[in-house]
C-alpha cells in the first residue's frame, strides 16, 4: 500500500512546483478532528493531520488534493446483542475542486468543494498492512471559510464504506 501512495503524492507535488513559476500554487497543512456520526463514536477520538496544494485556476476556482490521516472510533455488530467499539485509522488520498464565493471583503471568504479519492481505513491497533487494511473509494463534500487569505476552517464529510464515514472539522494555514 506504501507503494502507491508515496508515488502518487510526489507526483502531485512535482506537477504543482513545476507549474508555480506560472500560476498561483499554494500549499496547505494543518489538523483536523473526525466527529464520528453514530452511537458510539465519540469515545476515541483523535486529532489528525493533513496536508495539501492548490491550484488557482482562476479567481473563484482552486483545484486540489488533500492527504490525510484520521484516528477515531468505530463501532461495528459483532452479533445481535454485543456492538464492538474499534479504534480505526484512516489515511485518505483526495484530490478535490473548491469555490470561493465572492465576498466584498478581503478578510473572509466563503467556499463550498468536492474531492473523491482513496481511503485505506483499518480497525484495531495493528499497523497498516496488506491484511488489516481495507481500500474504500471516498467523496468528500466540503465547506468552509479562508480567513485573512491564509488560514482556513472547513468541515468535510467523507462518504465510504458505511463503518468507516465520518465528519472532519480541520483547521490548515495556507502558505
Amino acid at each position: 500500500m506504501k507503494k502507491y501512495i508515496l508515488p502518487i503524492v510526489t507526483l502531485f507535488f512535482v506537477v504543482l512546483s513545476a507549474s508555480a513559476q506560472q500560476h498561483k500554487v499554494r500549499v496547505e497543512a494543518g489538523v483536523n478532528f473526525p466527529v464520528k456520526i453514530d452511537r458510539y463514536g465519540n469515545t476515541s477520538n483523535k486529532l489528525g493531520l493533513f496536508l495539501g496544494g492548490q491550484y488557482q485556476y482562476n479567481d473563484n476556482l482552486f483545484f486540489g488534493a488533500s492527504l490525510n490521516y484520521e484516528r477515531y472510533s468505530c463501532d461495528k455488530p459483532y452479533n445481535e446483542n454485543i456492538i464492538m467499539v474499534y479504534e480505526t485509522h484512516s489515511i485518505s488520498f483526495i484530490p478535490s475542486v473548491d469555490y470561493f464565493v465572492d465576498v466584498k471583503t478581503s478578510f473572509i471568504k466563503p467556499f463550498v468543494g468536492l474531492g473523491a479519492g482513496v481511503s485505506f481505513d483499518k480497525m484495531g491497533s495493528k499497523r497498516f498492512s496488506k491484511e488489516t487494511t481495507d481500500c474504500h473509494a471516498v467523496l468528500a463534500p466540503r465547506i468552509g471559510v479562508r480567513l485573512w487569505n491564509h488560514l482556513d476552517v472547513f468541515g468535510r464529510y467523507a462518504v465510504t464504506h458505511k463503518d468507516y464515514d465520518r465528519l472532519t472539522i480541520g483547521i490548515g494555514y495556507v502558505f
